[in-house]
């Protein structure tokens, strides 16, 4: 599918150019078109295995895309009632989440396993519980889909050194949206300081479409997806006096006099009157998944992109990358279509950002779960790529960013068992998509459960991998001699933009 390219409020840069000699404005223009071209080539490069080097790994293009297909590693993470997150702390530990509200510590190297191998206490992570908020959530275990509970959970960027986590949840009695700090007071998280709450948002008056994620971008700031609620009152999304429906922005790190947090100085409403100044975007429906792009690896290119998967109403799912004022378009535009009965111009929608990506709904596909932008260096054919999934099935897609900027998609392949460390057919059996990971070596996870109300302890934590049998050498091999022939490029890059 390829969607219409992302239009609306974007930011121009104008250029200008003075006047030379014939044979200087000649050779500009040649050193020009060679960055261009190697612009390109880097492009290339840089988002899969080039051809050439599949050839001096002597591995045909058939054999390798035949290798390309993923594996899902369980994560041994013991029980788990439907997993909601997972965050990162390093190499050797993470967190995940559970909605009813309880939070657990992941340690790598259970030592406690006497019995078992090294190797095998290397892959079976100590489980312990840090934070039980299951008595502050509303969160109702006899409903099929309940889309309260903890929603998301991120630790801030200097973590390592004011071990600073932040949640946010639907308060149990009063069902208000809250974002709240809680400070652990030694390296092994085994004692925290009492909630301070940042943010307090009124009763969305209804369990389903919260929104529901935290994140830190890449400027260090707190971005807060709030959903539009349910039934009349989603028209808020376009109503700039309330959080509902918007992409809010704040400062963590220097509070303010009457309040935990303050507003940066170049949130984009702050001197609009009659607007919240904590609002950074407009026209969100329900971004109950989103992620920071940590850029490619070796250019940056990308780096510090806010991807959010904005579940539809009844027709389509939506992709977005979040812009500074951008207005998403709820609840007049669902996808690229009007809605019934709504008017859709620029000065109803002013600000207007489309989708880069919409998908009609389909039997089995009408819940967008947003991932992330693939960094990692275990499946290099994916670097670059955003990888995404749907809540009914679990299937895997992944968006391609094209030179012309639009966005085109794909399914992702299982591997068969045969390829896989663990049984990869058993993985994809009656499970849900509920969110995805990353670590901080930028591969990806998925966590998944095959019980929607969350009686049972049927949550799984996937790692995402390519096929671990039969080709992870020529892999590797090809990815050396990839990172070789960018570097050169590049080299020649500054050659001829520096002489």
């Amino acid at each position: 599918m390829l969607s219409e390219s992302v239009s609306g409020f974007i930011p121009t840069i104008t250029t200008t150019t003075t006047t030379a000699t014939t044979a200087a404005t000649t050779t500009s223009t040649a050193i020009v078109a060679i960055i261009y071209i190697i612009n390109t080539t880097i492009t290339i490069i840089s988002s899969s295995l080039f051809t050439k080097s599949i050839a001096v790994c002597g591995v045909s293009l058939k054999e390798l895309q035949h290798d390309r297909c993923l594996c899902l590693n369980e994560i041994h993470a013991g029980e788990l009632r439907k997993p909601i997150a997972f965050v990162s702390i390093d190499r050797e530990s993470f967190l995940v989440a559970e909605q009813d509200g309880r939070i657990y510590h992941y340690i790598y190297g259970n030592t406690d396993a006497t019995n078992q191998s090294e190797e095998l206490q290397r892959q079976l992570p100590r489980k312990k519980k840090i934070l039980d908020l299951s008595n502050r959530v509303a969160y109702n275990k006899e409903r099929p889909v309940d889309e309260r509970g903890l929603m998301s959970v991120t630790t801030h960027p200097q973590f390592k050194s004011n071990k600073e986590l932040y949640v946010y949840y639907i308060a149990a009695g009063d069902e208000s949206a809250v974002i709240s700090q809680f400070r652990f007071l030694d390296d092994q998280l085994e004692n925290v300081t009492s909630e301070e709450i940042i943010v307090m948002i009124p009763r969305q008056r209804q369990s389903q479409e919260n929104g529901g994620q935290i994140l830190f971008g890449a400027d260090g700031l707190l971005y807060v997806s709030v959903g539009s609620g349910f039934g009349h009152w989603t028209h808020l999304a376009q109503n700039m006096s309330t959080f509902v429906g918007k992409i809010l922005r704040i400062n963590v790190d220097v509070p303010s006099a009457d309040r935990l947090y303050s507003i940066p100085i170049d949130n984009p409403f702050i001197n609009t009157s009659d607007a919240t100044p904590e609002i950074y975007a407009l026209g969100i429906k329900n971004a109950w998944r989103c992620s920071v792009d940590q850029g490619d690896p070796l250019t940056g290119t990308g780096r510090g992109r806010i991807f959010c998967g904005d579940v539809g109403d009844q027709m389509f799912e939506e992709i977005n990358i979040i812009y500074k004022e951008g207005n998403y378009g709820w609840n007049l535009r669902e996808g690229h279509r009007c809605r019934r009965n709504r008017v859709c111009n620029s000065e109803t929608i002013r600000n207007e950002i489309f989708p880069i990506s919409t998908y009609r709904h389909s039997y089995n596909r009408k819940v967008v779960i947003g991932g992330y932008v693939y960094r990692g260096h275990k499946i290099p054919y994916l670097n670059g790529k955003y990888i995404f999934g749907d809540f009914l099935n679990i299937d895997l897609f992944l968006l391609n960013e094209m030179p012309t900027g639009h966005w085109s998609e794909s399914k992702l392949t299982y591997c068969e068992n045969i390829k896989c460390e663990s049984n990869n057919s058993e993985a994809q059996k009656n499970q849900y998509i509920l969110s995805f990971g990353e670590d901080i070596e930028g591969e990806l996870y998925m966590l998944t459960t095959s019980d929607l109300f969350g009686h049972q302890s049927s949550g799984h934590v996937y790692s995402i991998r390519s096929r671990s049998r039969d080709g992870s050498s020529h892999q590797r091999t090809s990815t050396v001699f990839t990172t070789f022939v960018l570097f050169i490029t590049l080299v020649i890059k500054a050659h001829l933009v520096f002489g």
